[in-house]
């Protein structure tokens, strides 16, 4: 019976620490954007090569060639969009990301969900670094899987669920 108690005792303590971390991860975000002053952007040009990093089901830091590193945020938990394989950047105008507005972030694979894109700010390499060290996700590799058609393509292309 001792047994059982200390099992579920860990299990329980393990549970916990897992929930924890991830309240402290969007704590520490929040308060990054505020201490590091992040002004928050209206859009951005995406007319080069894209790299994505998810850092949370909430958080995604995007690297366009030519052009910098920057962090997007979306209004709901995207549902699991860290383990996507493969995600979209549904764009209303072309070559362009903009806060607000219909532009999304859809996981697409063996899941689809979509979120609206809420915030958009400009990361220097070291800022950059720092979210990706806090992040809950072991190893937050970029991927080249992102595509981003117009919004209204994205149906055309078989994009959707």
């Amino acid at each position: 019976m001792n047994k059982y108690i200390n099992t579920l005792s860990v299990v329980a303590t393990i549970f916990l620490f897992g929930c924890s971390n991830r309240i402290n991860y969007e704590k520490n975000i929040n308060s990054f954007i505020a201490d590091q002053k992040l002004a928050p952007m209206e859009s951005i040009d995406t007319g080069g090569a894209i790299k994505y990093r998810a850092l949370n089901d909430k958080h995604i830091a995007l690297t366009i060639q030519n052009s910098g590193s920057y962090l997007l945020t979306v209004r709901a938990n995207c549902q699991d969009i860290m383990n996507a394989t493969k995600i979209v950047l549904a764009t209303a105008a072309e070559g362009v990301v903009q806060v607000n507005s219909r532009d999304k972030i859809v996981r697409i694979g063996d899941k689809y969900s979509e979120c609206l894109v809420s915030g958009l700010y400009k990361l220097h390499s070291g800022q950059l670094e720092q979210l990706v060290s806090w992040s809950y996700r072991r190893d937050p590799s970029w991927s080249n899987n992102l595509i981003y058609p117009l919004f209204y393509d994205v149906k055309s292309r078989g994009l959707e669920n």
